[in-house]
């Protein structure tokens, strides 16, 4: 009995974890509580694993099926911020069924409806047409209304009217009809257009047409001037603004008027050409210079340049021989090489002939032999070679070249050089024959000399010196023993007579006289 008890309890719980199983694998509520139910009718209590998961499961589909129930009322109402929370704790329980997915859907076509409120919000503040016209396009389809729709509404309106009104300007400046432009841009400016390309097109347009209008204006006026450089400026300044004889009659006129002018023209550049060509072969500066600025006033460059060139080659012939003559006259007056050289090479340069050019040349020839007269001086004074430096102021005795050398300093102080030179080989024959004589006197003033003229070094002078000395020394102890000799003479002639004592002088001059070697 126990044993068929046991059969049927194991029988039992295995049929109520399969049920749970085959719940639980579903998520099938209601089989699940009539699992559970089967569970709790058990005697004794059923406990299993898969039980405890039941309950569990039980729990979690039971609050799913409440969640179920608010989505779904929530969506018929269309209440948003129930739908938002719900949602939320729908994805925390990870719970994704019909009504989830009915719920992101309406959630989506509000954002979606959202954004394009505030895009075409945005597009008709910033007035961007193709944006307005796309999204109104999309509003109508989604069957959006609101106040922001119909302001985007007004704003394509106006808008439509500017484009209209750009539309009419531009076609305007393609007829360049000026008061049609004018009257275009006066309505672009009631509508509040203040910058877009077709009002700058129409800017420049107007400003093109402007400037064509004072062209013609100016043609006119050049015209009447009849002169062709104001002509030529209005014809010119038109054609830039590609005015032609086809598109402005008045330009054609112009045209015709300038040809006048210049067949006049050129007869009378003509007549200035014979006059300059003929003043030309004179040598009036003053009427060459005249031709000149009259053939330049009459706008003969550059036709007749080969002529206007030779007549201003011609007048600067004439001024540049002028210059020379000046300079010839200044260089012949101070006959200073370089200044007649630099007249010269004038004179060549602009064909100047005459007596001043051969004076002058004469005069150069005669200033090149002093100069070289006078390098040669130098190269003598420098080389201190005395028969170079003699010849050489011989031939400048023979040119005359008394002041060029008086202030050469280098000459002066060679020549005094040589003076002295030959001052001491005077001197130095002097001590000589002095030394030879034994003759105090010419020794001294021969002694004197050589301090004067510096050269006391000399080998022969101090040997002159040595005698000098001994000269000297000799002159003093004979002058002593003169003195000594005269005294005892007066002592002779005394009444007291000589003394040993009156000799003692004598003695003592004549002994110091031996010991210096004197024996004369």
């Amino acid at each position: 009995q126990e044993a068929f008890g046991l059969i049927r309890r194991i029988e039992q719980e295995s049929k109520v974890v399969g049920l749970i199983t085959d719940a639980l694998m579903n998520s099938d509520l209601n089989s699940l509580l009539s699992a559970i139910d089967d569970a709790a009718r058990m005697v004794p209590p059923f406990a299993h694993p898969k039980l405890d998961e039941a309950m569990r499961m039980k729990d979690i589909l039971e609050e799913e099926k409440k969640l179920r129930l608010k989505l779904r009322i929530a969506n018929e109402n269309n209440d948003i911020e129930q739908i938002v929370a719900l949602m939320e704790l729908a994805d925390e329980m990870g719970i994704v069924n019909q009504e989830t997915e009915n719920a992101k859907a309406l959630l989506q076509r509000v954002e979606e409806e959202r954004v394009t409120k505030l895009r075409i919000r945005e597009a008709a503040a910033l007035k961007d047409y193709n944006a307005i016209n796309f999204l109104l396009q999309k509003v109508s389809e989604m069957g959006i209304t609101g106040e922001e729709i119909e302001i985007a509404r007004e704003v394509q309106k106006e808008m439509n009217m500017r484009l209209a009104a750009l539309k009419n300007l531009a076609l305007a400046c393609n007829s360049r009809y000026m008061d049609g432009i004018l009257k275009c841009m006066a309505e672009c400016e009631k509508l509040g257009i203040n910058y877009a390309d077709e009002i700058e097109e129409a800017k420049r347009v107007k400003h093109e047409l402007e400037q064509e209008q004072q062209a013609i204006a100016t043609l006119l006026e050049a015209i009447e001037s009849m002169k062709l450089d104001v002509l030529d400026c209005a014809i010119e300044a038109a054609s830039q603004l590609g005015i032609s004889k086809q598109s402005h009659m008045e330009f054609g006129d112009a045209l015709l008027t300038r040809d006048a002018i210049m067949k006049k023209i050129e007869t009378d550049q003509k007549k200035l050409a014979l006059e300059l060509k003929n003043v030309t072969k004179g040598s009036d500066s003053e009427a060459i210079a005249s031709a000149i600025t009259k053939s330049m006033a009459a706008g003969m460059m550059p036709k007749y340049a080969a002529e206007i060139n030779t007549a201003k080659e011609k007048r600067r012939q004439i001024a540049n021989q002028g210059k020379a003559r000046n300079a010839l006259e200044l260089a012949i007056r101070t006959r200073i090489m370089e200044r007649v050289g630099d007249a010269l090479v004038l004179a060549d340069a602009c064909g100047l002939r005459g007596k001043i050019v051969d004076d002058a040349r004469i005069i150069m020839i005669e200033l090149s032999r002093k100069n070289e007269v006078f390098q040669n001086i130098q190269l003598a004074v420098r080389s201190r070679d005395v028969d170079a430096l003699g010849k050489a102021l011989k031939e400048a005795e023979i040119l005359d070249m008394d002041a060029e050398l008086d202030e050469y300093s280098e000459l002066q102080e060679m020549k005094h050089s040589i003076n002295r030179d030959k001052r001491i080989a005077e001197i130095k024959e002097k001590l000589k024959q002095s030394i030879v004589e034994e003759d105090l006197h010419s020794l001294n003033k021969a002694l004197a000399m050589v301090i004067e003229l510096g050269c006391e070094g000399d080998a022969d002078v101090q040997t002159a010196r040595l005698t000098q000395k001994k000269l000297t020394s000799q002159e003093d102890f004979k002058n002593l023993i003169q003195a000594a000799s005269r005294s005892l003479s007066v002592k002779l002639q005394s009444k007291a007579g000589i003394t040993s004592a009156d000799l003692e002088p004598l003695s003592r001059a004549l002994t110091d006289a031996r010991a210096e070697g004197i024996t004369d």
